[in-house]
């Protein structure tokens, strides 16, 4: 039986993270969007700090904008975490903030609680940049309970401080069993953060309704500059494609997986019988890596 990695439709790219003047950005939200649309960025979601933004008044035929916001909490913890930002996307029809809105929440909950205020108001949670938040690793499972992804490159970040690249917390969450996904994002305050971290969203068309469902069910890929054309298992083999890369991995949960390389960058495709050291192979996900980035599956989970 074959699972697939992606729905059926065509492919979207769109950043989830972004500032502006309206927080603490330094470009105007019209300028912010401007320069996205003219980049061929297809979606954009407007996150202020703990400040809802809804830009539909930005959305054209062939570009639209999502609303959220950036909420935040300050731990200063060596137990836990220096800090937690949480990502908030709305989920249309379901969303009970509003535009300009707020967020009012208590800043001494902890970060569960946290995630599920913001889940119980509409939103679609992504705990970002969880290395520059400094989070402890044995304790992120508990630490982002209820999320629904996990940011695994974050732009500014990596630029600032060298901190944007969350790979581990990511393995940490799956090896836990968290049913949590894997996001690269620009977090732009400024020109030098812009287009460096993106998702790519297959759906049917380019609504808001489509573009957040995709994110909810996993129909996208994260990435800082590389591409992914198909991902999925059958017989037992997990089967990857894609364009030109230089190295393409594919990783289970019990079991170092696999890496095809090609100095010269002309791999398109690869495959891997997946096994698992106890017999059990719980997931899947892939890497490709091209001289212009890295491309990060979601897992393809095999026991649904």
């Amino acid at each position: 039986m074959r699972k697939n990695a992606f729905a059926q439709g065509s492919w979207y790219k769109g950043n989830t993270h972004t500032h502006t003047t309206a927080s603490d950005g330094t470009i105007k939200q019209e300028e912010v969007v401007r320069i996205y649309r003219e980049r061929g960025y297809d979606f954009l979601a407007l996150t202020e700090h703990n400040t809802y933004t809804d830009t539909e008044k930005y959305d054209t035929d062939n570009f639209i904008t999502i609303p959220g916001a950036e909420p935040m909490l300050w731990h200063n913890s060596r137990e836990t975490a220096f800090t937690a930002h949480v990502v908030c996307i709305g989920i249309p029809g379901k969303l009970k903030f509003t535009d300009g809105q707020t967020l009012e929440y208590d800043t001494a909950m902890n970060t569960p609680d946290f995630i599920k205020y913001l889940k119980d108001n509409g939103n679609f949670t992504i705990f970002a940049h969880p290395s520059w938040s400094r989070t402890r690793l044995e304790h992120f499972n508990e630490y982002i309970e209820g999320a629904d992804a996990i940011e695994i490159y974050n732009h500014e970040c990596e630029i600032v401080c060298g901190q944007g690249f969350g790979e581990t917390y990511f393995e940490t969450a799956l090896w836990g069993g968290k049913r949590v996904w894997a996001v690269a994002a620009d977090d732009m305050h400024r020109v030098h953060g812009l287009t460096g971290g993106f998702v790519m969203c297959k759906a049917e068309s380019l609504t808001k309704e489509n573009i957040v469902n995709a994110l909810i069910s996993g129909s996208f890929y994260a990435s800082t500059g590389a591409y992914i054309d198909d991902f999925y298992v059958e017989d037992g083999v997990a089967y990857v494609s894609c364009p030109e890369a230089k190295q393409i991995c594919i990783y289970g949960d019990m079991y170092p997986g696999m890496a095809v390389n090609d100095p010269k960058g002309k791999l398109t495709k690869a495959s891997w019988k997946y096994q698992s050291t106890d017999g059990r192979c719980q997931y899947v996900r892939c890497k490709v890596v091209t001289d212009e980035g890295v491309a990060f599956s979601q897992p393809i989970w095999l026991e649904d």
